[in-house]
């Protein structure tokens, strides 16, 4: 064993084992952030899937969650946002359902966002190379 491991030896294990349980906190609490999760599912082919007919329940379940901004940015809806009109705003694009009177799919619209700018999570994660 070299001299140097030998002398520091506790001081490696410690910073090993206090790396490993960052590393864990992180990995661990990752997948509890909503936002990356529905983020993540607003696509061409998720939006895809959402028919006429379907209650806002199911378009739910699609998505992942109910309509919000999931952008990693702020957003100010338009003046003409309507309530039969649900929003879903994600890094890689934006769904729009419009509902009816009764709750049900009417049309299903994705934009794609052209260009974005990757979150800090986004960063970090291939900064850590995960």
């Amino acid at each position: 064993m070299s001299l140097f491991i030998m002398r520091h030896r506790r001081w490696l294990l410690t910073l090993t084992i206090v790396l490993l349980g960052g590393l864990l906190v992180i990995y661990s609490i990752y997948p509890l952030i909503s936002i990356h999760s529905v983020n993540a599912r607003l696509t061409q082919t998720t939006c895809d899937m959402i028919r006429p007919g379907m209650i806002e329940e199911q378009v739910i379940a699609i998505l992942g969650g109910p309509a919000g901004d999931y952008r990693d940015g702020a957003y100010e809806p338009p003046d003409d946002y309507q309530t039969a009109m649900q929003h879903w705003f994600g890094d890689e694009g934006n769904i729009t359902i419009v509902f009816d009177k009764d709750g049900q799919v009417i049309s299903a619209d994705y934009l794609p966002v052209l260009a974005r700018k990757p979150g800090i999570i986004e960063r970090l994660r291939a900064w850590l190379g995960l």
